[in-house]
């Protein structure tokens, strides 16, 4: 890591193939965990407001596309 953080970047293997790469962080390249409520109020401000029978139709649309969002459990009784 000392090396890491002097610059040198390094291919992890495993039984010769490839498998990651660490490198030295990047500043500014990290998602941000917190966002300002003031920036939060604005964004939200500028968004428009749907209607909401066009808000219903819009989402029976996505559901007929990806499926309905309630969750799953692929792990559950019904899987053999």
């Amino acid at each position: 890591m000392r090396r890491v953080a002097e610059g040198e970047s390094f291919a992890i293997t495993v039984n010769g193939r490839a498998v990651a790469d660490v490198v030295p962080h990047r500043k500014g390249t990290a998602r941000r965990q917190f966002v300002p409520v003031g920036e939060l109020t604005e964004a939200f401000a500028a968004a428009p407001v749907p209607e909401p029978a066009t808000w219903r139709a819009e989402l029976a649309v996505a559901d007929e596309v990806f499926g309905p969002d309630e969750p799953t459990d692929r792990f559950g009784p019904d899987t053999r």
